[in-house]
Parts: C-alpha cells; sequence; structure tokens
C-alpha cells in the first residue's frame, strides 16, 4: 500500500534575490504571513551580486536540492540587462 503524501502546514516559496535589501524586505513580508496567521514562507536564497550568471546558477542549485520547489528570481531588470 502506497503512503499518501501529506500536503505541508504552510507553503514555500522560494525567492533568489540580489542582496540584503531584498532579504530585509522579505523577512518583514515573512512576519506579517506569521502574525497573521497566512500559511506562505519565502525561503531566501540571496546571490550577492549583480550578475546575471550568478543568479542563474543559484537558480540551478536550487532546482537541484529542491526539485519540485516553487522558484521566483527577483532581482533588478536595470542591473541583469546590461550584465549580460
Amino acid at each position: 500500500m502506497k503512503k499518501a503524501k501529506r500536503q505541508p502546514l504552510v507553503e514555500t516559496v522560494v525567492v533568489i534575490c540580489e542582496g540584503a535589501s531584498e532579504n530585509v524586505y522579505l523577512q518583514v513580508l515573512n512576519r506579517f504571513f506569521r502574525e497573521n496567521r497566512i500559511p506562505l514562507v519565502f525561503a531566501v536564497k540571496v546571490i550577492g551580486s549583480g550578475v546575471y550568471k550568478a543568479a542563474l546558477n543559484r537558480y540551478r542549485d536550487v532546482r537541484r536540492e529542491l526539485k519540485n520547489a516553487e522558484i521566483v528570481i527577483w532581482v533588478d531588470r536595470d542591473i541583469y540587462l546590461t550584465s549580460q
């Protein structure tokens, strides 16, 4: 008999972002969700640079670790357009 997969109590979205300011913003949103009992959490993965290749590499790393995760990349468009 196959065991039924348990649904998580909280939905987690992995957000790949550039640096500290985005990380702080997402942590504030996480606190808001927690205080208001909204079942959503942002798991932040910081790139640490404004380089397109670094964002792509971080995405690939996260995808390898978490094959079924919802992943969002949050970057400043102007920086990444000029660095390609």
